[in-house]
C-alpha cells in the first residue's frame, strides 16, 4: 500500500513520452537532451511526500527524458530535482483535516439535508457492515476511524479499483459492479460537497492554486525562484484528492472519480 506498481510506472512513462512528443517533437519548446548543468532552469518538479507520487513523477521524467537523452555520468547538477514539502503543511494533499480542522465542519454543513440517490443508498447499506464506524475484523485494513467515516469509502473504492486494474479479486470478494458503484458514489458525493460549498473547495485547493500561479507568474516574468530559475516546464505530482477540487475550481469536474495517470495540462 502506498507504492506505485509496475502498471502504474508504465502509465506514467507513457504520459512523459506524450509530453516529449508534444513539447520536444511538435513544438520544439524543450531541447531533445537534458542539459548537463542547470536542468532546474528547464524543468521544475514537485511532489507530495508519498512514495507513489514521487515514483509517478520519476517515471514521467524518464518518459520525458529517457536515458539516452540524459548526460552520461551526470552529476547532481545534471538532474531534475524533485521538490517536496512537509506532508502536514502541503496544500497538494487536498482535503487534509490535520492541516485545517474547518474542513470537517464544511463537510458536515454540505451534508445537511442531503438526499442520497436510491441506487447509492442501497449500495452503502449493503456494504456498511464491511465499512463500519467501528474497527472490526471484517474492516481490518481500511484506513480511517469513527471521525472520518467518509475516508473509508474513498479508501475502499481506491483499493478495489487497484485490484481490478491488476485483475485481482478485490477485498471482501467485492464484485466489479460494487467497486465501480463505490467509485461513482465517491465522485458524486464529493462533487456535490465541493460544488455546493465554495468554502470547502477553497480550503481543499486554494493554497495549491496560489503556489501554482506563483510559479506561472515567475516563469512568465523570468524571475528566479528558490531551487529553480524561470523553468520552461513545471510538473506537479499529487493525488486524486487534489485533482477533483482543482477541476471543480476550474468548472471542469464532471462528477467522475479521476482515473489513473490523469493530468491537467496547461500551456
Amino acid at each position: 500500500n502506498g507504492f506505485l506498481t509496475g502498471i502504474g510506472a508504465d502509465q506514467m512513462r507513457r504520459v512523459g513520452a506524450e509530453l516529449r512528443e508534444r513539447y520536444v517533437g511538435d513544438l520544439s519548446f524543450l531541447p531533445s537532451d537534458l542539459p548537463p548543468t542547470h536542468a532546474e532552469e528547464l524543468v521544475y518538479a514537485r511532489s507530495t511526500r508519498v512514495p507513489r507520487t514521487i515514483q509517478s513523477v520519476q517515471n514521467l521524467l524518464l518518459g520525458l527524458y529517457p536515458e539516452d537523452h540524459r548526460p552520461q555520468g551526470q552529476s547532481a547538477q545534471g538532474t531534475v530535482l524533485i521538490n517536496s514539502q512537509d506532508k502536514a503543511q502541503d496544500y497538494m494533499t487536498g482535503l487534509n483535516e490535520k492541516r485545517c480542522p474547518r474542513i470537517k465542519r464544511h463537510v458536515e454543513e454540505a451534508d445537511v439535508g442531503l438526499k442520497v440517490p436510491t441506487n447509492y443508498s442501497r449500495l452503502l447499506q449493503r456494504l456498511s457492515p464491511i465499512v463500519g464506524e467501528e474497527d472490526t475484523k471484517e474492516s481490518e485494513g481500511l484506513s480511517g476511524g469513527k471521525s472520518d467515516l467518509i475516508d473509508r469509502w474513498v479508501h475502499l473504492g481506491d483499493i478495489g479499483n487497484c485490484h481490478l486494474s491488476h485483475r485481482i479479486t478485490p477485498p471482501f470478494n467485492l464484485s466489479t459492479f460494487e467497486v465501480e458503484g463505490v467509485q461513482r458514489y465517491n465522485g458524486w458525493i464529493w462533487g456535490h460537497r465541493l460544488t455546493n460549498s465554495p468554502g470547502l473547495n477553497a480550503l481543499a485547493i486554494g493554497g495549491f492554486l496560489k503556489d501554482l500561479l506563483a510559479v506561472f507568474a515567475d516563469t512568465i516574468a523570468g524571475k528566479t525562484r528558490p531551487g529553480t530559475s524561470a523553468p520552461k516546464m513545471a510538473i506537479f505530482s499529487g493525488h486524486d484528492s487534489a485533482l477533483f477540487p482543482l477541476l471543480t475550481a476550474l468548472g471542469a469536474f464532471d462528477g467522475s472519480w479521476p482515473p489513473y495517470a490523469s493530468r491537467v495540462q496547461v500551456g
